[in-house]
C-alpha cells in the first residue's frame, strides 16, 4: 500500500505533473534532456506522492518530494543547479517504487521504453474488430477480454506462445494495456479463463453470430473439419492420453478438433478431446456440440479419416462431403465401374480445376442413399505413377542385400514382388528369386489419379471438386497453430491452464486467419510477400514518449505499411490519429 509520511503539501511549483488514471499518484519532471541520436527530447518522472481528494492542488508526499522541495513546493537551489545530475541520481533512488503506482494510468519510469512498436497491435486489432472477435470477447469475457487480446497479440507478434518472453516483449511493443504483464502473472489469467465455466461456450455462441453476419452465407458455406493432436509435457493434464501421435515422443497426447471456413481461412469452433480417441469416435459428440451453439446452415468438408458409417450417420442435420479411402471396395467399385467413362473424356471436363468428374446420384452405402463424385486428375495421376514405380525400385533394392529367403520377407514385400524359394548349394547365395507381380502392379495403376467423394449435399461436380481442394485450410490452420505460434506441445502443467491458453491460441488463429484474408492482395501481389514480412512491416511503426507525456509517431508510414493498412480499412491520418492518443483511449 501507499505510505503517507507527512501532512499534505502543494504541488511544485516548477515542472510539470502527470497524474495516474484512477487511483491518483502524482508523478513529476523538471524538464527533458535533448537525445541527439533520437532526435527527440527524453524526460525522466519520479513518484512524488498521491493527490488529497477533494483538497484541489495539494498532495501527499513521500521521502521523493522531500529531497527535491521545501514544505512549500519550491525547488532546492542545489538540484535546481545541478538538474541533469539529479535527475540519474533520482532515476537510481526511485527504481524501486511501489509497484501500485504502475498499476494503471500513463507510462511511469521503467513500464515501457521510450520508443514502442505500435503498428502490429493497431492492424490485428482492427482486424479482430472487423469480424466481431473483440465483441465476442467483451460478451463472453468482459474483466480480461483486454489481457486475452494482449497475449494473442504477442502470440501472432513474437511468433511464440512462452509465458517467460511476455515481459520482455511487452516492454518494446504495445499491446492494449496500460503497462506490461508480468511473467507470473500470465498463467493466473489462464486458469481464470478456464474458471469462467460459460466464457469459452459464450465466446463460440457470440463469435458464430457476429462471424455469420459480417460473412454472409452463400449458397453453402464450406466448413474444413478435421482434428490433430499435440504432445503433452505433463500428465496432469485429464485430456492428456497416449493415442496416435502425429509426432511420436513417446508422451501423452491431446486431440484438437477445429471448423475453419474455406472461404477465409478463419477457424470458427474448437474443442479439445482425449488422445486415446480417434476422430470418428468423437466426430458425433462434436457435431452436438456444434449444432447446440447454433451451427446449422454449415457443410462440411472431411478427409478420408471421418469415413465411416458410425459418423456417416452422424451428420442427419449437417450436410458434408467426405473423401473415400482408396482401399474401401466402394471406392474400388466406384472406380472399376466408371473410370474409363470419364478419363480424359471432353465431356466430363472441369476447366476451373484442371480435372475431369462425374456425379453419380442415388449410390447406396450402409443402407443409404448418397451422392458419389469421381475425379480424375492427370497431373495426380502422373506423380503417383512416378511414386509406385519408385517404390519398386527401392523394394528391388533392399530385396538385393538380402541372403535368406524366409515367409516374412515374402510377406512383407506381397503383392508387388513375388518371392519364391530356390534351391541353392552356395551358402553365401540368395536361396530364392523374386520378379515384380504385373498384375497386381496393373491394378494400383489403374486407379491412379482417381479419388471418390461421398456427399449428401447434392452440388454438381464441379462444385464439389472446387470445395473439395480447398479443405487444406484446415491443415494450415493446425500448421499455424503449431509452428507460427509455437504451440506443438502444450507447454502447460495443469488442464486449468492448457485449457486457457489453448483458448489464447484460438483467439490467435481468428485474428491472424482475419488479417491474412483481409489483406489477401498485398500477400498475391508479390510471390516473396509472407504474413511475417508483413507484421514485420508494421512492427516499424513505432511511437515515442514526448516531454509533455503524450505519444507520437516517430516515422510516417511506407508505402508498403500504407497498403497493408488500406486493405484493413484505415488510411494514413487515421493511423496517425490513433497513433497519438494510444494511451488515452483503451478501445
Amino acid at each position: 500500500m501507499y505510505a503517507q509520511i507527512a501532512d499534505p503539501v502543494p504541488f511544485p511549483t516548477v515542472g510539470q505533473l502527470h497524474y495516474t488514471r484512477s487511483k491518483g499518484y502524482v508523478t513529476w519532471c523538471l524538464k527533458g534532456k535533448w537525445d541527439k541520436e533520437k532526435l527527440y527530447t527524453i524526460d525522466e518522472r519520479i513518484s512524488i506522492g498521491k493527490v488529497v481528494p477533494g483538497k484541489e492542488g495539494y498532495l501527499y508526499p513521500n521521502k521523493n518530494y522531500f529531497k527535491f522541495f521545501d514544505i512549500n513546493g519550491n525547488l532546492k537551489e542545489e538540484i535546481e543547479e545541478k538538474t541533469n545530475d539529479a535527475f540519474q541520481t533520482m532515476k537510481k533512488k526511485t527504481e524501486n517504487i511501489n509497484e501500485e503506482s504502475r498499476d494503471y494510468g500513463l507510462q511511469t519510469i521503467g513500464q515501457f521504453a521510450h520508443e514502442i512498436s505500435y503498428g502490429v497491435h493497431l492492424a490485428l486489432f482492427r482486424c479482430a474488430q472487423d469480424i466481431g472477435c473483440i465483441d465476442a470477447l467483451k460478451k463472453s469475457f468482459p474483466f480480461l477480454w483486454r489481457k486475452i487480446f494482449a497475449l494473442s497479440n504477442f502470440f501472432i507478434d513474437d511468433q511464440n506462445s512462452v509465458a517467460q518472453d511476455f515481459e520482455g516483449w511487452g516492454f518494446f511493443n504495445f499491446s492494449g494495456l496500460n503497462r506490461v504483464l508480468k511473467s507470473s502473472e500470465i498463467t493466473p489469467i489462464y486458469k481464470e479463463i478456464s474458471e469462467e465455466e460459460e466464457g469459452i461456450k459464450n465466446f463460440l455462441y457470440y463469435f458464430r453470430e457476429n462471424y455469420f453476419q459480417k460473412f454472409s452465407s452463400p449458397s453453402h458455406r464450406a466448413i474444413a473439419f478435421d482434428s490433430t493432436n499435440q504432445n503433452a509435457n505433463s500428465k496432469n493434464i485429464h485430456l492428456a492420453e497416449y493415442g496416435h501421435a502425429k509426432v511420436d515422443e513417446n508422451l501423452p497426447d491431446i486431440q484438437t478438433a477445429m471448423f475453419v471456413d474455406e472461404e477465409t481461412g478463419i477457424p470458427i469452433y474448437y474443442e479439445h478431446f482425449f488422445g486415446s480417441l480417434n476422430d470418428k469416435t468423437q466426430t458425433p459428440y462434436t457435431l452436438e456440440h456444434v449444432q447446440d451453439l447454433g451451427f446449422k446452415k454449415i457443410f462440411a468438408i472431411m478427409d478420408r479419416g471421418y469415413f465411416s458409417k458410425k459418423c456417416l450417420k452422424s451428420f442427419n442435420n449437417i450436410e458434408f462431403a467426405v473423401m473415400c479411402p482408396e482401399s474401401y471396395s466402394f471406392t474400388i467399385q466406384i472406380i472399376e465401374k466408371y473410370s474409363q467413362m470419364i478419363k480424359d473424356c471432353s465431356q466430363f471436363y472441369i476447366k476451373e480445376e484442371n480435372v475431369y468428374g462425374i456425379h453419380i446420384e442415388n449410390v447406396e452405402f450402409d443402407k443409404n442413399l448418397y451422392d458419389a463424385y469421381l475425379f480424375y486428375d492427370s497431373k495426380r495421376a502422373e506423380d503417383e505413377r512416378a511414386s509406385i514405380y519408385k517404390k519398386l525400385e527401392f523394394f528391388e533394392e533392399k530385396i538385393e542385400r538380402r541372403k535368406r529367403y524366409s515367409e516374412q520377407l515374402k510377406k512383407k514385400y506381397s503383392p508387388w514382388i513375388s518371392i519364391t524359394k530356390t534351391e541353392t548349394k552356395n551358402k553365401n547365395s540368395q536361396n530364392f528369386s523374386f520378379e515384380r507381380n504385373h498384375e497386381a502392379i496393373q491394378n494400383c495403376l489403374n486407379k491412379v489419379g482417381f479419388f471418390v467423394i461421398l456427399s449428401n449435399a447434392g452440388l454438381s461436380a464441379s462444385d464439389m471438386i472446387v470445395i473439395a481442394r480447398k479443405r487444406d485450410v484446415n491443415e494450415k490452420a493446425f500448421c499455424r497453430l503449431k509452428n507460427f505460434l509455437n504451440l506443438t506441445k502444450t507447454y502447460s502443467h495443469s488442464t486449468e491452464t492448457y485449457e486457457g491458453k489453448m483458448f489464447v491460441g484460438f483467439i490467435s488463429l481468428i485474428i491472424l486467419g482475419a488479417y491474412r484474408y483481409l489483406i489477401k492482395d498485398v500477400l498475391k501481389a508479390k510471390s516473396s510477400e509472407t504474413t511475417a514480412t508483413t507484421l514485420y512491416e508494421l512492427k516499424k511503426y513505432q511511437i515515442y514518449r514526448k516531454h509533455d507525456g503524450n505519444w507520437a509517431p516517430i516515422y510516417a508510414l511506407t508505402a508498403k505499411m500504407k497498403k497493408i493498412f488500406s486493405s484493413i480499412g484505415l488510411d494514413a491520418d487515421t493511423v496517425e490519429s490513433m497513433a497519438r492518443k494510444v494511451f488515452r483511449e483503451t478501445d
